[in-house]
């Protein structure tokens, strides 16, 4: 007998093997005989083994802070959840639901979050074959502060129609630990605080920043008590005190304000002029210079332009009073 073993291929191989046989004391014919046998070794996945596991959970703005989505609190509809390896989306219960999984750590990332909620943390997951992690991700409230600081011409404490604002004037926000936050009046007198988490927080007017001779008709800070929705606006107001003398050809005082207050390329923005004042006269001519070169492109106490294109631009108010004194102003307007 005899036998060869080949390696054909990796994992393939040839066995052969003969024999022969032959009796010689009787008439038997010889036999022969042979074998051949080919194997192949690899590796065949068992799909009834569980390979992979899954993710799933709901989103909602977590007013107790407690971490758990309790009665009358909102699911939220639309958040994008995303891992390295997929995404998905809430449904109208904020519930999600990944497909399968490898086994591993997982950060879940969180997007398209209402403008009253905010993630505090992105959570991580551990993820085992054949089991399923189910997730609460809890968003904390939010709200915005809106405002006014305004020219109380009338001296009556409220705010009327036609009553400018002040600009430029910092206003600050302090919570119950003294913590700050600050921002600017606009053209129009008008502030805000985005993302106000749950609290108190106490509203002031920086007074340096203030016009010179300013006196208050109002509250000169407001007590804010932030728990779930928007609160009131706050209204501060006052008037700039006259000099006790009066000198005389006293230049003017230019100011202006434009809406709309967040205006986009190619739309119609209209500056108003009409805040400025003269103590010892009138204001007889308005200039306006929306490019920047020193020339006027429009006259007149309103006017309107575009800007083609987003991006900041200076747009200059440069008024004349009666007795040929002048004065000038200037903002940036960020066009998106």
């Amino acid at each position: 007998s005899a036998s060869i073993s080949a390696e054909l291929l990796d994992n393939l191989d040839l066995d052969m093997s003969a024999r022969i046989g032959w009796d010689r004391a009787d008439a038997t014919p010889p036999t022969f005989s042979w074998t051949t046998t080919f194997s192949w070794q690899f590796d065949l996945p068992l799909p009834f083994l569980i390979t992979k596991g899954r993710i799933t959970g709901h989103v909602f703005i977590d007013v107790n802070g407690d971490g758990k989505m309790n009665k009358g609190e909102a699911a939220v509809q639309g958040a994008v959840i995303e891992t390295e390896r997929s995404e998905v989306s809430t449904d109208a219960d904020g519930r999600f639901r990944f497909p399968p999984l490898e086994p591993g750590t997982y950060t879940l990332s969180v997007s398209g979050l209402p403008l009253n909620a905010r993630l505090a943390s992105e959570p991580t997951v551990m993820l085992d074959a054949g089991k399923t992690v189910d997730v609460n991700i809890p968003l904390t409230p939010v709200t915005i502060i809106d405002g006014v600081l305004f020219n109380d011409v009338d001296k009556n404490g409220l705010k009327e129609d036609d009553e400018g604002g002040l600009a430029q004037v910092r206003i600050v926000l302090t919570d119950e630990t003294g913590n700050e936050r600050d921002t600017f009046t606009n053209g129009q007198g008008k502030f805000s605080f985005t993302d106000v988490m749950p609290g108190k927080y106490r509203v002031s007017v920086d007074s340096v920043t203030l016009p010179d001779r300013f006196v208050f008709t109002t509250d000169e800070s407001v007590m804010i008590d932030v728990l779930t929705g928007t609160p009131p606006t706050v209204v501060l107001g006052g008037f700039i005190k006259p000099k006790e003398i009066v000198i005389t050809f006293q230049p003017p005082t230019a100011d202006f304000y434009f809406t709309p207050d967040n205006p986009r390329a190619g739309e119609s923005i209209t500056f108003d002029g009409s805040d400025s004042f003269d103590f010892d006269g009138e204001v007889v001519a308005y200039e306006w210079d929306f490019d920047g070169d020193g020339k006027a492109d429009a006259t007149g106490v309103t006017a309107e332009t575009t800007f083609p294109t987003p991006g900041s631009y200076e747009v200059t108010l440069t008024i004349t009073d009666n007795d040929g004194n002048t004065d000038a102003i200037s903002y940036t307007i960020d066009v998106k």
